[in-house]
């Protein structure tokens, strides 16, 4: 079964729809637009198990084509059928996105900005393995993160929060008409913005990151882009530089190295030399 994204757009495409079209075309996802004027929901019968598009667009224009789909009968499985996933993101309109996830959990939904008194937050363990790595994780953003982003209050919400703090969520899972939905409370990440600092820090780009790329790998396992293998690299940390250090033995290491393929990186203090 073909893995596409059918990137949904209002009229006009926002700059939250570029950010995700770009992350998608990093990512070698093959995937087509459409307007939301133009979406249908096909018939059962022209239905083929060869199109199955994960849907990805922001809330507000996910919110032009839930009336239809809740029109259609609830025995009818064409959604399902049709649509595996859905990645909805915030295009910066917070009370679209209240309403849209409102309808879908059946519940009221508040958003609120920033989350300063929040400084951990949890990456749940999902069963979906949605989080990838990053599951389990607990992670400390930056401080303009935290002030300046929308995040769910997920007391008052029936969906599963993936990244949370608190009573505070930026990322949740939940279940309509059989179809699992993504809702990040914040836009897709910029990856054609300038690097304000040397390297990538994940923590300065929490909420709009790991979202979207943790969507992008769990529903296109197979079309995304993948490494040709599982590469691995041994950490020793500050071994005395003999030819034995306890279980070490460098030479076999070598070998070892040699035959499966993996690689060692050793940090010592020149003290210790």
């Amino acid at each position: 079964m073909q893995e596409k994204a059918l990137l949904l757009t209002g009229e006009r495409s926002s700059v939250p729809d570029h950010k995700a079209e770009r992350l998608l075309e990093f990512f070698g996802v093959p995937y087509q637009r459409q307007s939301a004027t133009d979406f249908r929901l096909p018939e059962s019968s022209s239905i083929t198990n060869n199109s199955n598009y994960r849907l990805v667009c922001a809330a507000r224009t996910f919110a032009q084509v839930i009336g239809e789909l809740q029109r259609a009968p609830h025995h009818s499985n064409a959604f399902s059928r049709q649509i595996h996933s859905v990645f909805l993101y915030s295009d910066g309109d917070p009370v679209a996105l209240a309403n849209v996830v409102g309808q879908l959990s059946g519940a009221n939904i508040s958003i609120r900005k920033g989350a300063r008194t929040h400084i951990e937050w949890s990456i749940a363990d999902d069963p979906d393995g949605v989080c990838g790595a990053m599951r389990g994780l607990r992670v400390r953003p930056a401080a303009t993160e935290l002030s300046s982003c929308d995040f769910f209050d997920a007391n008052d919400c029936s969906a599963t929060p993936l990244i949370a703090a608190g009573a505070r969520a930026a990322f949740l899972k939940l279940i309509w008409r059989g179809v699992p939905f993504f809702v990040s409370s914040v836009p897709p990440l910029d990856i054609d913005a300038d690097l304000t600092t040397q390297n990538f820090d994940i923590r300065d780009h929490l909420f709009s990151a790991v979202p979207a790329v943790s969507y992008i790998r769990w529903a296109f396992p197979h079309s995304s882009w993948n490494t040709a293998e599982a590469s691995a690299c041994l950490v020793i940390d500050d071994p005395l530089l003999k030819a034995r250090y306890g279980f070490v033995r460098y030479s076999e290491l070598v070998a070892l190295m040699k035959q499966l393929q993996f690689s060692t990186s050793i940090a010592f203090l020149p003290w210790n030399w």
